[in-house]
């Protein structure tokens, strides 16, 4: 899971969506976070992006959104 406080920031993340990026306090949305993907679902294979009132969305697999950092 990943949380960035709203107004007109990107995530600091550097992984490429692999989920690696541990950083902040889940508790504080205020400032931008991140939890271990692995560690929170393991065996992960889908991720949600989400408006913070939920009425944009999008579902998609890892393999569709995710180049691993190539390219």
């Amino acid at each position: 899971m990943r949380h960035v406080p709203s107004g007109n920031y990107w995530h600091p993340a550097t992984d490429f969506l692999a989920g690696t990026d541990v950083y902040g306090d889940q508790n504080d949305d205020t400032n931008a976070w991140s939890v271990g993907f692995e560690n929170t679902v393991p065996g992960w294979d889908s991720l949600l992006f989400a408006t913070g009132d939920c009425v944009k969305w999008l579902a998609a697999t890892n393999d569709a959104v995710s180049n691993n950092g190539e390219g």
